[in-house]
């Protein structure tokens, strides 16, 4: 139901707003931007055409958030140096107004909680910062400055092209809060959390054929493009990413633009890869598509490569091979519920560092969802899980802090993907050569962890022997003191173990 309704100054088309917020509105036929003044719509220049980022939101979905139906009125397309993404304005039944962030398939609802005058600074915050809010510790997860580059429907405030944004995002768990330094300082607060697609009970999403329509390619399906540099045909799944680095030549390409443009030249080495690009197969419950390769090292760790698959749902999966090993990834929504210098406690159970190491991507190929490319530098810190192979990785870059979490992936798994005989016989030897008792890890705390229940027993043992006489003596004081050393000594040891709070 819209409460204003007034005709476009430029082509006649009957323009309705539907929040008593909305300051401009987009022309749905001609593309002008409309500024409400009072009783009548300003036209203060034209907006440029939306990229077509395949997401299967769109004006007019509705769909229910903590208990409340909403509705989306509005959205704006932003980019920075690595990527784009969409913050949707939409309307609540209780007369609300909130954004959905979408981006790569994450998203985030906030609302508008005012200016905060206390606030750091823009230029003093980096990832990993803190910010105390109340009585909720977050942590800076990215930090960007983007330009709007396209939008629709209606928005609170005047944006067009070239429409600067300078936002700093904070992460607690699965609670979401963004600093917006826009309009300069103070910045606005706008918190919420994180939320799934699937939970919000969305209706009129885009189906595929509709998203096939519009953009003249369908979403999940293989597509060939040709490199503009070099001629070597890339495939690629349109929709699934936006960054392309042909496997040929190296040239990085921005596939959001019909004619893929040539973004820098990038000579590397031909590199050779376990699985193919385009390989398709069951992964993770779901059919998914290989979309990317790529190839790291660490001075410390060598060389290993990593996968990255398109599922049918539209998610992103990580495989990583090393040593003939294989590991799951999945990038996580829900943060850690606390971090200190030596471990991580997530879903309630303990996680200790087991190192610490900077990532330089050596190769790249195939599509990504950010703008990866040769050089690039992320310090990786890795935690243990108790659960024998899972492990939790922290990620961060110069701009923004991601957590992961890794699964070993069986050579069964393997082969029902896809992969080489090759591949299947080096993933069966890593599996049979694995530590029962833990990863290796390069010599240092992996290694060592087995030997901790061993060496508590040891100075148990000394801790009795050496106060034998005393405690035969003294069956009280002496004893208590020997208990007491024995838990502060035993308690690290059995969180380690079994995962319970660190």
């Amino acid at each position: 139901m819209s409460i204003f309704t007034a005709s476009c100054p430029c082509c006649g088309a009957p323009v309705s707003f539907r929040s008593a917020s909305s300051a401009m509105a987009v022309c749905g036929y001609c593309n002008s931007t409309l500024v409400r003044e009072a009783d009548q719509l300003r036209n203060a220049g034209q907006m440029a055409t939306l990229l077509e980022d395949y997401s299967p939101l769109r004006i007019g979905v509705s769909g229910m958030y903590c208990g409340t139906r909403f509705t989306l009125i509005g959205r704006i397309q932003l980019r920075y140096g690595a990527g784009f993404w969409n913050e949707w304005y939409l309307i609540l039944d209780d007369g609300r107004n909130a954004w959905l962030s979408d981006a790569s398939g994450q998203y985030a609802i906030t609302e508008d909680k005012g200016p905060v005058p206390q606030a750091p600074q823009f230029d003093q915050l980096k990832p990993g910062a803190s910010l105390g809010r109340q009585e909720r510790q977050y942590c800076v997860s990215d930090k960007r400055v983007a330009r709007c580059v396209a939008g629709e429907g209606e928005l609170p405030f005047v944006v067009g092209p070239g429409w600067e944004a300078r936002g700093v995002d904070f992460r607690s768990r699965h609670h979401f809060l963004t600093l917006d330094y826009s309009e300069g300082f103070p910045p606005r607060c706008f918190e919420g959390q994180a939320v799934l697609l699937d939970t919000l009970a969305c209706q009129l999403l885009r189906s595929p054929d509709e998203i096939a329509a519009q953009a003249g390619r369908l979403p999940g399906k293989l597509a060939a493009l040709e490199c503009p540099s070099c001629a070597h045909p890339i495939q690629w799944v349109p929709g699934s990413a936006n960054h392309l680095a042909c496997p040929a030549c190296g040239a990085r390409l921005d596939a959001t633009d019909p004619r893929a443009q040539v973004l820098t030249q990038a000579a590397q080495a031909k590199r050779s890869y376990t699985l193919e690009l385009g390989l398709q197969g069951p992964l993770d419950g779901q059919p998914a598509t290989l979309i990317g390769q790529m190839q790291c090292s660490s001075p410390r760790l060598g060389a290993w490569s990593e996968y990255l698959f398109l599922r049918q749902d539209g998610s992103l999966r990580w495989l990583v091979e090393s040593d003939g090993a294989w590991e799951l990834a999945t990038v996580l929504d829900v943060w850690p519920d606390s971090v200190s210098p030596s471990a991580v406690k997530l879903e309630g159970q303990a996680h200790l560092q087991l190192r610490s190491y900077p990532s330089t991507v050596q190769h790249v190929a195939g599509a990504f969802n950010w703008a990866v490319q040769v050089g690039d530098v992320t310090q990786i810190t890795e935690y243990r899980a108790s659960e024998r192979g899972v492990r939790v990785f922290r990620e961060q870059s110069a701009d923004e802090i991601t957590w992961s979490r890794s699964r070993p992936f069986s050579p069964e798994a393997l082969a029902k993907l896809g992969g080489s005989a090759k591949a299947l016989a080096a993933a069966r030897d890593a599996q049979e050569g694995d530590d029962p008792e833990g990863e290796d890890a390069d010599g240092d705390d992996a290694r060592m962890s087995p030997w901790l229940p061993r060496l508590g027993k040891i100075c148990a043992a000394l801790l009795l022997l050496l106060n034998a006489r005393a405690l035969a003596l003294d069956t009280g004081f002496a004893l208590t003191v020997c208990v007491v050393a024995l838990l502060l000594f035993w308690l690290p040891i059995l969180a380690w173990r079994w995962g319970g709070d660190a």
